[in-house]
């Protein structure tokens, strides 16, 4: 993840970086500390007994809720900010479920 970041980085020069994928993608970027926000939007969508937005705990470093706001009808996006002593740029993550 470290040198797809690093690639990912040099593209975007000064700019963030702002990816679409599903949790486990996310979760890559997470675990190699590489993510200073999450941004998670959510559809009107019933699972049954539901799915996991990310395959695994996500919680270490803290993700603290900075904003959430109604996109239109049946959407929202949730905003986390993820708390860990340095950063090394910016990129972000929207999962729009499966």
């Amino acid at each position: 993840m470290r040198r797809v970041h690093a690639a990912m980085r040099a593209a975007a020069g000064r700019k963030n970086i702002w990816f679409v994928g599903g949790g486990d993608l996310a979760g890559q970027f997470h675990d190699a500390g590489l993510l200073d926000e999450h941004m998670v939007q959510i559809g009107s969508v019933t699972f049954g007994r539901g799915k996991p937005l990310f395959p695994r705990q996500v919680l270490s470093p803290v993700l603290c809720l900075t904003s959430a706001r109604q996109l239109e009808p049946g959407l929202a996006e949730l905003r986390y900010k993820v708390r860990k002593p340095c950063s090394g740029g910016v990129a972000r993550s929207v999962n729009r479920g499966p």
